[in-house]
Formats: structure tokens, sequence, C-alpha cells
């Protein structure tokens, strides 16, 4: 008798086991926790907002309301962090992932209210500026002053926050709590002396390979796919002659990358590389950011109608396949972000893959 229990107690105890491992390891598991963040944009008021839902579309609410219409955002998961860059206010700010406690992370000058113009003068990679506000005098600026962030993205590993500078033609990072900010200037390129608000590189979505230390990002001046290493040498053009690439996503397992292409209303993919182009999904009005689940095998995007403005947040496999409208009726939206664990924690080695992975805007 003594036996016969013991063996049913092992039986039970693998029968757990194996429940436990099949549940943490299931994506449905990860699909049903995770949370998918997205940007809108209010045309009549001209505010913006971050707002979060389920990984299927359910439980839409408001992250963070009237504020500057957002250019780009990036999740921190370990931190619980949102980092976000505005349209007009040369910062980036940052919150906890609710929205609460606000902060100003890098500033720059910002024009007052009524505009005006800039212009910028560089030489051997430093600049100055010269603002002249709409009502006031001429105001010199220092190259530490000319701050106009785009695109960013998040390294978790190291506390860092990289972004795009508009003004000056470089990426740039900081600590998370911006100090410490570095300029990374891509080596390949030669910047003229002069320039008066003319932006030679233009970098839509930028995204990050921890492991090889390399910046991947879509520039729709130059209308390719360029990659750097962190330093910004050994600059590399990977997929040229495009219309219009918008999002970029990494799939680090796969040495693949997918973005959208919102002139021709594709999403494609390449080997990390640049070879072997493969269309995934057409016939989209206006496609922009692209985010990827990795362990689900999905990939979500943005699509706007422009002649309403009017969007809609949509999924399919990772082959393309499967396409379903997760969200209908967004207003103007644009960004998006994935958390795939949802409110539970995020150990070491799952937010590098995430990091990787998820296009960076999921750190």
């Amino acid at each position: 008798m003594n036996n016969l229990i013991s063996t049913l107690k092992r039986i039970a105890f693998i029968l757990v086991v194996f429940l436990l491992i099949s549940t943490v390891q299931s994506p449905s598991y990860g699909q049903g926790r995770g949370k998918i963040y997205w940007t809108e944009f209010d045309s009549d008021t001209k505010k913006g907002k971050i707002r979060r839902a389920n990984l299927n579309g359910s439980s839409a609410e408001n992250v963070l309301t009237d504020i500057p219409p957002i250019v780009d955002f990036a999740l921190d998961l370990r931190n619980r962090k949102i980092y976000w860059s505005e349209n007009y206010t040369a910062k980036i700010q940052r919150s906890n992932l609710d929205g609460s406690n606000v902060e100003n992370i890098v500033t720059g000058y910002d024009l007052p209210p009524g505009g005006g113009g800039m212009s910028i003068r560089c030489r051997n990679w430093k600049c100055e500026g010269t603002a002249t506000p709409k009502d006031g005098a001429p105001i010199n600026l220092t190259h530490e002053q000319l701050i106009d962030p785009n695109c960013i993205a998040i390294d978790s590993d190291a506390n860092k926050i990289y972004w795009g500078n508009g003004h000056l033609d470089i990426f740039q990072r900081a600590n998370f709590d911006g100090s410490d900010i570095e300029d990374i200037i891509i080596k390949e390129r030669i910047l003229p002396f002069e320039i008066k608000f003319k932006q030679w590189l233009q970098p839509l979505s930028i995204e990050l390979d921890l492991e090889a230390g390399k910046i991947y990002w879509t520039d729709a001046y130059g209308r390719k796919i360029q990659r750097a290493n962190f330093d910004g040498s050994d600059a590399e053009d990977l997929v040229t002659d495009m219309r219009t690439a918008y999002g970029l996503a990494l799939d680090m397992s796969a040495r693949q990358m997918y973005w959208t292409n919102t002139v021709t209303g594709k999403i494609q993919r390449a080997f990390l590389n640049g070879n072997k182009v493969e269309e995934l999904v057409t016939g989209l009005r206006f496609p922009s950011d692209i985010v990827l689940d990795i362990r689900a095998r999905k990939m979500y995007w943005i699509d706007i109608d422009l002649d309403t403005d009017i969007g809609k947040m949509q999924r399919a496999n990772l082959d393309g396949s499967n396409v379903r409208d997760i969200l209908t009726g967004l207003d103007y939206p644009s960004d998006i972000a994935l958390d795939p664990n949802g409110f539970y924690d995020v150990s070491s080695d799952t937010d590098k893959l995430t990091t990787t992975w998820a296009n960076m805007k999921s750190q």
C-alpha cells in the first residue's frame, strides 16, 4: 500500500510540473496576459495620447492624455517605464507604465509659442545654432541645446536610451536619467558646413541588436534601411531603392528584420544583412509602426486611412498569414509597443530577448 501511495504521489508531482511548464511556455499565456501600447492624435484638439489594451484588443484604456503629439515611444519593461518624444517640444519624457510620475529626461531649446526659425552651423561634428523667435531677439544655442528627438530605443541592460536627433544628423544616447549625453556619429556621412532646417538623416524607426552592438534604422531621406556599430562606425546600406520604410522590427532568433512601407502599403522582411526580401502583407493603406511577439509567432502593426485619419491595429502570423483586426476606429494612431509579459516580472534573459525582438519598443 505504501508503495502504491508513493507511486501515485510521484505521478501527481510529475503532472503538476508538466502543467506548470506547459503554461509558462505556451504562447497563449503571453498573449493572454500581455499588453499592447499605441499612440493616437486628435486632429481637432491637436493633442496626443498613449493607450493600451490586452493583446486581443479588449480592455482598452488611456495611459497618458492631453499631451503634445507623440513622435515615438518605447517601453522599459525591466523598470516599468514609458519613454517618449513629443513633436515641437525638444524633449524626451518618461512615466510609469500606468502614466503616473511624468518626468523630463532630456531637454533642448524649444521655440516659444508663436514659432520662429532656427539655423544650425556645424564644424568637425560640433554644432551651434541661432534661434529667431517670432517675437523676440535672436538666441544663440550651444551644441547641447540642439535637441530634436524623433525615434527612440531602450537598452535596459546598460540603462541607456538612444534617439535620433533631427537637428544634428546624428544619433545620441544618455543614461535613463538623461545624464551623460553622447553623440553617435555615422562616420561615413559628411555633414555640410552649414545646415538650415534640412534634415540629412531622417530615421523613422531605430532598433538595437545588443549582442552584436549594432544600431538599425529606417532612413526616410535616403529611402533605405541601414545599420552601424554603436559608436557609429561601419555604416552599411542593407535595403536600398525603397519608397518609404517606416516601422522596423528585429527577430534575432531567425536573424531577420521586418518593416512597413507606407507608399506601397506592404509589410516586408529580409535577413539582417538585407538579403532575400519578401513581401508578407500587401494592400494596406498607410502602415506605420510594427512590433513582433516572437514567442507567439505574431506581428502587430498600425494601418491608417489618410482620407479620414482613422486607423486600426492588425495582427498576423510572422509569415503574413491569418491577418486579423485587433482594434479599429483609432484616431490617427502611429506607434505601437509590446509588453508580452503583462503584469508579471521580466527576468534578465527574457528582457534581453524582448529588447531585440519586440521592436525595441518593448525593452
